[in-house]
């Protein structure tokens, strides 16, 4: 049986390999959080690379808070919008 070259399925395969790298992501922190959580019992979240992973991504994380201007933290989760249109503004990324 031959395979058909699928647009849809190539999105979808480029979304999964997106998925994962934010799930990567969100799971070093989430481990900080919650580290009793069933999943991180999984062998995955015990790897050393992993643990490389996640204290690289903590690390970077610290860097970029501490490089943050409090204000503009303020209005982000004050309103959004008006922080785009305020970001917009000011030329600020």
């Amino acid at each position: 049986m031959a395979v058909e070259p699928n647009i849809a399925a190539g999105g979808f395969i480029t979304l999964l390999e997106k998925l994962r790298e934010v799930f990567l992501q969100d799971a070093a922190r989430l481990r900080q959080e919650c580290p009793n959580h069933p999943m991180f019992k999984n062998v995955l979240f015990n790897h050393p690379e992993f643990e490389l992973f996640a204290a690289a991504l903590i690390a970077a994380e610290k860097i970029l808070v501490a490089d943050e201007d409090p204000h503009l933290v303020a209005i982000e989760k004050t309103i959004p919008a008006g922080s785009d249109r305020l970001r917009t503004l000011t030329g600020v990324l």
